[in-house]
């Protein structure tokens, strides 16, 4: 099932299987996109508005909803090739990024320092040849305040990511930028191991909801592999 929610948000259903609820417009842009070739336009989702964050908020305290997990996978054969940092220099955005998880919950883990990034190891890897690789960061918190990721709403398409692992830098391409609502989130096409290799980069965005303390909408950036 999907949680239909990111970071900043309540997360309360696990990732046990079973059928997914049916896509919205914008959770359908990303599926889309998940089974065809590049793009050089923004997808179709809501337009991508500016994230704020205040210093006084609280910090997320919840992951992406993540597909099945695949401990059934020898855990070396999963981790190929380690991303260690991420770059994209058209917003100043530099992570250190590091190996998660699923959490007791079901939900991809996401580390609470907002410097870094989670990559979600049990999905595809950068180099690789297919699939998409998952970077997700907390776009701020109370302790550090707004974080590099609060920037990746206004990443310009075009824009070049670099993904540095033990064994080079692989380098990608803005492809599209979405602002999605969180019930338009489809996991199956942000998490799929199918198709051309791509880097999807996830953080929350929109408005921040002080009564429940978490946003509402969800940014995601997909960037497509430069060969």
């Amino acid at each position: 099932m999907v949680a239909a929610a990111l970071l900043g948000g309540g997360l309360g259903a696990a990732a046990t299987g079973g059928d997914e609820q049916p896509p919205t417009s914008d959770g359908a842009a990303l599926a889309a996109y998940a089974s065809s070739s590049s793009s050089s336009s923004a997808s179709s989702g809501s337009s991508v508005s500016n994230t704020s964050a205040a210093t006084a908020r609280p910090p997320a305290q919840s992951g992406l909803p993540a597909p099945v997990r695949r401990d059934a996978q020898p855990t070396a054969l999963r981790s190929r090739i380690t991303p260690t940092d991420v770059t994209i220099d058209s917003i100043g955005l530099r992570s250190t990024v590091r190996p998660v998880g699923v959490d007791r919950s079901g939900l991809m883990e996401i580390p609470q320092d907002v410097q870094v990034a989670g990559w979600y190891r049990h999905g595809s890897a950068p180099g690789e040849g297919g699939g998409a690789t998952v970077l997700a960061a907390h776009v701020d918190s109370a302790a550090a305040g707004t974080g590099p990721w609060a920037k990746l709403a206004d990443v310009p398409v075009g824009s070049e990511v670099r993904v540095s692992t033990a064994e080079g830098t692989v380098r990608y391409r803005i492809s599209s930028v979405s602002q999605l609502r969180k019930n338009g989130l489809d996991t199956t096409a942000l998490f799929s191991s199918s198709g051309p290799e791509r880097l999807h980069l996830v953080t929350c965005g929109g408005r921040f909801d002080r009564a429940t303390g978490h946003y509402d909408q969800n940014v995601v950036a997909i960037a497509v592999r430069v060969r």
